[in-house]
């Protein structure tokens, strides 16, 4: 919880009343600056070595399996946390690099093979929506309000025979990867942020 106790460090307490004293959040551009490198550090650790779900179908007579997709390297984004209005800030990302690794089986008649393969994505990138403010009892609380994931096009390679057949399942694992890269990212990054108190 190292980036959550980072965001707890961009707030600055103060009373404002003595009759009815008060909590005032005032986050410094320096701690923004801060709390970007390490929500970089933090969410590359994480999503490096992440294993995805593995994906299993039938498309024209041909059985697949994709099986033990790992990220094994990471091109760390073009990232920046701005305040976007009030105590509310967002959390960009760009130009995030992944190199998922994985093995592969098919069956079409009586053909079997298999062998392993890469994924190579170049172009993801993020928008979080965090917001800053005080519980009833007035404690300091943080939580995501939005979460935008895009995926640009996946390069994928499998190392094997009968190209015909890895042509048919690179659309099919291009578009299954996107959409788990998609929901692996906003799941982390709302692990991070989800409603915490402190």
């Amino acid at each position: 919880m190292e980036f959550l106790c980072v965001f707890v460090n961009l707030i600055i307490l103060a009373s404002t009343q003595t009759v009815n004293p008060g909590l005032r959040l005032r986050i410094t551009q320096d701690g923004l600056h801060y709390a970007n490198k390490v929500a970089v550090d933090t969410f590359a650790k994480d999503i490096k070595r992440t294993r995805l779900e593995d994906i299993t179908g039938n498309v024209k007579g041909v059985q697949y399996s994709l099986t033990n997709l790992i990220v094994n390297d990471l091109k760390a984004p073009k990232s920046a946390i701005t305040l976007a209005s009030g105590s509310d800030v967002e959390w960009k990302a760009t130009k995030l690099g992944l190199e998922i690794d994985g093995t592969f089986k098919y069956i079409f008649l009586f053909i079997k093979g298999g062998g392993d393969f890469t994924v190579k994505a170049s172009d993801l990138s993020f928008a979080v929506g965090i917001q800053i403010g005080v519980d009833t009892n007035g404690k300091p609380t943080i939580k995501t309000t939005s979460c935008d994931c895009k995926i640009g096009p996946l390069q994928i390679k499998f190392r094997g025979k009968r190209a015909w057949i890895y042509n048919i399942l690179t659309s099919l694992a291009s578009n299954a990867i996107a959409t788990m890269l998609q929901k692996k990212v906003s799941y982390i990054t709302n692990t991070y942020l989800h409603v915490q108190t402190f």
